[in-house]
């Protein structure tokens, strides 16, 4: 699986992945939106987009590791809701932070 598409999981409630696959490049469009129990640690290292709204509503993401050390992942000011800390590559934090839709989020460098 290389995407997951726009609305997949959309409110499934009961869905708790800690982890995506790895090859995983893109998520669509409130593809998680309103999964309450989604608990993810981390995203994969091919991922490279993410669409709006993709987690909102999952009020279960505190801390996320960014697995990609080679480039930005691209997103929406609106990929989460629910304002967790971001561990990002300490090659790419000037990266991260430079981007307004990721500026947002609390970023630290690893």
């Amino acid at each position: 699986m290389t995407s997951i598409g726009q609305q997949a999981f959309l409110g499934c409630t009961n869905l708790a992945l800690t982890s995506l696959p790895s090859g995983l490049t893109s998520i669509g469009r409130q593809a998680f939106s309103n999964c309450t129990k989604l608990a993810l640690t981390e995203l994969p290292s091919g991922l490279t987009s993410i669409g709006i709204n993709a987690f909102s509503g999952c009020y279960q993401l505190k801390n996320i590791r960014i697995l990609n050390t080679t480039s930005k992942i691209t997103g929406d000011a609106s990929m989460f809701s629910s304002n967790p800390t971001i561990e990002v590559p300490s090659a790419l934090i000037a990266d991260y932070q430079a981007d307004a839709n990721w500026s947002k989020y609390n970023l630290v460098a690893y």
